[in-house]
């Protein structure tokens, strides 16, 4: 059915313009609705940061680079691999930690994901 195939095609791109954008713009507050206030402290890295390759590298591939790749003409923000997501990590920590990414209306990282993401944000973002 090449019509069902044009209107898949048409929704997804439709979804892409409208949560795709560049990731700037003002987040939510994170004390407000329903995102956690719970960024974590740099006690957490004392029993080391959770791993870029086996933790963090795997949730970016599954649930950030579903927008952020080169060639996206809607965010000109690319995670590629670990340079890219290094030299953004501060902005990738404010996006996360507020509630801001993922965007509606994809579904909001695990507390799992988050906690894993944030913490090693926090723990300077270490390449192991």
């Amino acid at each position: 059915m090449p019509g069902a195939r044009s209107r898949s095609t048409s929704v997804v791109l439709l979804w892409l313009l409208l949560h795709c954008g560049g990731g700037e713009g003002t987040p939510a507050d994170p004390g407000e609705g329903t995102c956690p206030n719970d960024l974590p402290t740099r006690e957490v890295c004392a029993d080391g940061a959770p791993s870029y390759r086996l933790e963090v590298a795997p949730i970016i591939d599954q649930r950030c680079n579903i927008c952020h790749y080169a060639g996206n003409t809607q965010s000109s923000v690319v995670l590629s691999d670990y340079d890219a997501v290094f030299a953004r990590r501060r902005t990738v920590q404010s996006r996360i930690y507020a509630c801001a990414m993922p965007p509606d209306p994809a579904p909001a990282l695990t507390p799992a994901e988050r906690s894993a993401f944030l913490e090693w944000l926090v723990c300077d973002a270490p390449d192991e």
